[in-house]
């Protein structure tokens, strides 16, 4: 008998705490804290004296894993010797701000005794090469390590005339593309390893480079060379496959690429800290929906069409660069245009077009609030897949930073386009004036928060103006969430679930940014990203105090 009472009891002093102030703002600040505190003891760990012994770099570690693997090998590998020859000569001349010796002083170890940096180069390419193909590794590293010189010329010309013959000779046109990589020059060496891999279908490694440089030069020619061989593009990685399908307007390849990339590059800790930072704004939403069967299984289907909004996002991101010429990083007013048709309009678009096919739904029903707490889950997936997206372009920092104030951004623009278009459809378009005026506002508020903080003129007052958007987005997505919506109070209160799961959000960004930076400067910087949902907070609890 007692059991019932002790839940009872439990269930009251639950609900008479979250709705408590001190308690909650205490409980805030001791969580935020406590991450504060987990942050600056990783930095003072990570920041002790370095361990004794040489520390390699990556690069280095790989030139002697490779170096390793070349000198147990038992079977003659020459295009292996060759990739690791260049890494290894890249390495050398882009040696003048390294610790490494210079390329003239490693030529001159190298006639001397044949090695380089301790390593026994001669042994190797008596090992993995004979005849012409070692005159030709020879050949390379003359032409990479004295290449000033008439010796290192005329090594560079031997193995020009080699490649350009027809057939080329094997790993001429692979080496060719070594001389341009060692300068930086993408578009030749890309246009080197297509050769190499058109002559030699075997050459795996060339094949995959052709691929990652021609992508990096924008070389679309190369690439649709390369799409029209069968198997080339498919052997290379699915990030790579995407980019590709994206710069050739080949979309069944970009989103086949996308779509196996994310269970290959998984980063699982930005993927889980997003889906925990999505999951607070999907439970105020859902808590603010009218109860009724279901509502938990339903809501995950406009969330994950925002998922699946990002993807024709990224095909009109190509299509706009590459056919329509609009990149960003022009001068003013190129870069304003940029960031009104190039960002804004394509993903306030394509959001909304993942959120037609939830309108006959929505008419049939009309239940108060429901479109714009549809289209708001809506916003909150295109968010959770762009910060992943984020996270594989600019690393962790970048996403980190974003998990505070995109999630939100698009949660509120989305609902109030979402939401305007409803009304216009149900007024039989009788709104039509009213949404598009809507839905261009919205365009012009994303593009100004986008572009204003990448303004030069206006210094930091761009970052404190793109603030002040955040504010009035947020005070106009959350009145609109009042009026619309009658959440039913229950146990736990919403306003409790925003603070307290921004407060863990907060706290896990610090420890993130501890790990990611190792200086209590980048967790400075995150704490100052952190202070843009202290207003947020503010507004909600204004408005839901008693929810």
């Amino acid at each position: 008998m007692s059991e019932p009472g002790m839940f009872h009891g439990w269930r009251s002093r639950v609900f008479y705490l979250t709705r408590n102030r001190r308690f909650l703002l205490r409980t805030t600040g001791t969580i935020i804290a406590a991450g504060f505190l987990v942050a600056s003891l990783i930095v003072t760990a990570r920041s002790g004296p370095p361990k004794p012994g040489v520390q390699l770099s990556s690069a280095e570690q790989g030139l002697q894993e490779g170096y390793g693997r070349l000198v147990a090998a038992t079977v003659p590998d020459p295009r292996g010797l060759a990739a690791w020859l260049r890494r290894q000569m890249m390495v050398l001349v882009g040696s003048v701000k390294s610790e490494a010796p210079m390329p003239g002083e490693a030529f001159d170890a190298f006639s001397r005794n044949g090695t380089i940096l301790g390593r026994s180069l001669s042994q190797i390419i008596d090992k993995h090469a004979s005849g012409a193909t070692k005159e030709l590794l020879l050949d390379f590293i003359r032409g990479s390590l004295i290449a000033e010189l008439p010796e290192g010329k005329q090594a560079r010309s031997r193995i020009e005339k080699l490649a350009r013959r027809e057939p080329p000779e094997m790993l001429a046109c692979e080496l060719m593309a070594g001389f341009a990589m060692q300068v930086e020059d993408a578009p030749i060496a890309a246009r080197w390893m297509l050769r190499e891999g058109m002559a030699f279908p075997e050459a795996a490694e060339a094949r995959r480079l052709a691929v990652s440089l021609a992508i990096s030069a924008e070389d679309i020619e190369s690439l649709r060379q390369m799409r029209a061989v069968p198997g080339w593009i498919e052997a290379c990685e699915p990030l790579d496959q995407h980019l590709t399908g994206g710069l050739i307007q080949d979309v069944p390849l970009q989103w086949r690429g996308l779509f196996w990339d994310h269970f290959t590059n998984v980063p699982w800790l930005l993927v889980s800290f997003t889906v925990f930072a999505g999951l607070v704004w999907f439970v105020i939403l859902v808590q603010h929906d009218q109860r009724d069967a279901w509502r938990w299984p339903k809501a995950l289907l406009p969330l994950l069409a925002g998922v699946l909004s990002v993807w024709p996002t990224l095909t009109i991101l190509f299509w706009q660069e590459q056919v329509q010429g609009l990149k960003s990083g022009g001068p003013f007013p190129h870069d304003l245009w940029y960031y009104i048709i190039g960002v804004g309009m394509r993903e306030e678009v394509c959001k909304l077009a993942l959120f037609t096919p939830f309108l006959p739904w929505l008419l049939r029903n009309r239940v108060p609030g429901r479109a714009l707490i549809t289209g708001a889950l809506v916003g909150l997936g295109f968010a959770i897949e762009e910060n992943v997206q984020y996270y594989a372009e600019h690393g962790l920092s970048a996403a980190m930073s974003r998990l505070l104030t995109a999630n939100f951004m698009h949660i509120a623009m989305t609902a109030i386009t979402a939401h305007s278009l409803y009304r216009m459809v149900r007024s039989r378009f009788a709104e039509a004036g009213q949404f598009a005026a809507t839905f261009a506002a919205i365009v012009l508020v994303h593009a100004f928060y986008d572009w204003l903080p990448g303004f030069e003129p206006l210094h930091e007052e761009g970052g404190w103006l793109s603030f002040v958007i955040l504010l009035v987005l947020a005070s106009r997505f959350i009145d609109q969430l009042s009026l619309e919506t009658e959440p039913r109070r229950s146990t736990f209160a919403l306003r409790a679930v925003f603070t307290l799961g921004c407060a863990l959000l907060i706290a896990g960004v610090l420890v993130c940014s501890a790990l990611n930076a190792r200086s209590m400067a980048g967790v400075a910087d995150a704490a100052k990203d952190c202070l843009a949902y202290i207003p947020i907070a503010f507004l909600y609890w204004r408005r839901f105090e008693d929810a």
